[in-house]
């Protein structure tokens, strides 16, 4: 929480020398995909997570905006739920923050006569993530575990709690007066883990590795399916695909203008035309 304040302060001071900044809060949904995401494009409560951050704008030109924004962000997946493997039953819960800069390119410009934009946007950053899964009522974190033997000798070693993401989305703009602005946005983000859901694609030699080095419970959250008894010691297997994980926001954003007006002169009145 003080981290928190400490940036919203700071966007505060550094905002208040600008005349064409914007202060604004938002809140929204997500859907991960990855190895325990549903293998149909279809709805899943139990796979929709949450969203909330605040973000400054800068606005370079009537229609080219940058936005810096830090988010929490909640993503989650059970493939009991329409997965490819419902039988085995792993889940996974991800809290993220995610610092990101967003680049919008507003068809129009707002002003008096325009009170709707759309506009197309790219972004890149990265986001800190902690997993954990719940099992047999229990919840327990992912990472520590090494549930595909990271670190063991023979394995890689243990993945990194941070990641890059970039995304591509666009969305709506809605002004409501010289101050203020809402906002509707949907965005596909691309990762280069794919260790959000804690399932990737290392080949785990021998389960009974796993229960001499790491313990019954990391055994038994690797591959649920499986009793740790010696008739299985010998066995392999993998746990996910190649692919890396993504994830998709929609927010609704609420937004403030340090100074009234969309940038002066004629485009605070007038129909603006794209001149990217």
């Amino acid at each position: 929480m003080r981290k928190w304040l400490i940036f919203a302060f700071s966007l505060i001071v550094f905002s208040a020398k600008s005349q064409k900044m914007d202060l604004g809060i938002h809140v929204g949904a997500t859907h991960y995909f990855g190895d325990l995401s549903p293998k149909e494009l279809a709805y899943y409560p139990e796979n929709i997570g949450s969203a909330l951050g605040v973000f400054v704008r800068h606005h370079f030109t009537d229609h080219l905006a940058l936005r810096s924004s830090l988010t929490y962000l909640q993503t989650r997946g059970d493939e009991r739920f329409g997965g490819v493997l419902p039988e085995r039953g792993l889940n996974f819960k991800a809290d993220m923050l995610e610092a990101m800069f967003t680049l919008q390119m507003e068809l129009f410009h707002l002003g008096r006569k325009v009170r709707l934009s759309p506009y197309a946007a790219l972004a890149g950053g990265g986001f800190y993530f902690s997993n954990s899964t719940e099992f047999q009522g229990q919840r327990y974190f992912l990472r520590p575990l090494n549930t595909e033997g990271q670190g063991i000798e023979g394995y890689p070693k243990p993945y990194l709690p941070i990641a890059l993401q970039f995304g591509i989305g666009g969305g709506l703009n809605i002004l409501l007066n010289e101050r203020f602005n809402i906002g509707l946005e949907g965005m596909v983000h691309g990762t280069n883990t794919d260790y959000l859901d804690d399932v990737g694609v290392i080949q785990i030699k021998k389960y009974g590795d796993l229960l001499q080095y790491r313990g019954e419970l990391t055994a038994r959250l690797s591959e649920p399916r499986f009793e740790p008894t010696p008739e299985n010691f010998d066995k392999t297997y993998s746990r996910g695909g190649k692919y890396k994980d993504w994830y998709i926001v929609a927010l609704g954003s609420l937004s403030w203008r340090l100074q009234k007006g969309r940038g002066g002169g004629k485009g605070s009145k007038n129909l603006g035309c794209p001149n990217f």
